[in-house]
């Protein structure tokens, strides 16, 4: 149902949507409460007489990037498009349909942003409702979840579920280490990939000390099959030791 909801969303309620978390936008009983707390009358409960009706084909059209207007009506055709087609969760076939459209001021701007921006749906979506004409900013993900009732069990963010393989997590690990090197404010605490103990950033947050007074930081990678598994690291150890399996030592790359 949310699905269905976020093609719904236009003008300002479609710049509304975009701000919010990914777990409220993907959650139908996170979206519908954020709605009724936002809006008096929920726009949802409008008669669906007021959607225009279902095309069998539509024509092709150009994004110029006129004006915000434009920039919402852009999205929302894209979204209505992949809906009638079948691909309102393929993100590839809506990067690649979005492609040609782009023209005049908005085909310079498509053309400047970062290939990751332009081959992925959910960061060029966000960057044409509320970065366009401007590059856009890149920000850090804090390593955080939100607990609502401390007496309750508290279940893994929504990027964190996604992760099914070693792999997952290193291409996860590399992006948010590249994005961290990009951004101007440091100050965002966020796991950060090592390869070594000696790139364990200065600035990491320490979170204990030995015996001899030496710094431990938190750490996390991904053990055998396992999964991830927490555990702690230092500059002045190799690796780090994992919280399994009485203390395992663990070589490869990690998070700190």
């Amino acid at each position: 149902m949310a699905d269905y909801a976020s093609i719904r969303f236009e003008g300002e309620a479609l710049k509304w949507f975009e701000s919010l978390e990914d777990d409220t936008q993907t959650s139908w009983k996170l979206l519908r409460r954020a709605i009724l707390s936002h809006y008096e009358e929920p726009a949802y409960e409008a008669s669906a007489t007021q959607f225009p009706a279902k095309q069998a084909t539509r024509s092709a059209f150009t994004f110029t990037g006129k004006d915000n207007a434009e920039c919402q009506e852009f999205v929302r055709e894209i979204r209505l498009r992949a809906s009638e087609e079948g691909k309102e969760n393929d993100a590839e076939w809506m990067i690649g349909r979005a492609y040609s459209c782009f023209a005049g001021d908005a085909l310079k701007w498509h053309a400047s942003l970062p290939m990751d921006v332009r081959t992925n749906w959910p960061r060029l979506e966000k960057a044409i409702l509320v970065d366009y004409p401007f590059p856009p900013i890149i920000t850090v993900s804090p390593a955080c979840i939100r607990v609502e009732a401390w007496f309750t069990i508290v279940g893994p963010s929504a990027s964190f579920r996604c992760i099914r393989t070693r792999q997952d997590w290193l291409d996860e690990a590399t992006e948010r280490r590249r994005m961290y090197q990009e951004v101007k404010d440091k100050s965002t605490p966020c796991w950060m990939l090592v390869e070594t103990e000696s790139d364990i950033p200065e600035n990491a947050l320490a979170t204990g000390v030995d015996q001899s007074g030496k710094l431990f930081y938190s750490a996390r990678a991904w053990h055998d099959n396992h999964g991830i598994i927490v555990g702690k690291c230092g500059k002045h150890m190799a690796g780090i030791y994992l919280l399994y399996a009485n203390l395992s030592h663990h070589l490869g790359p990690y998070a700190t």
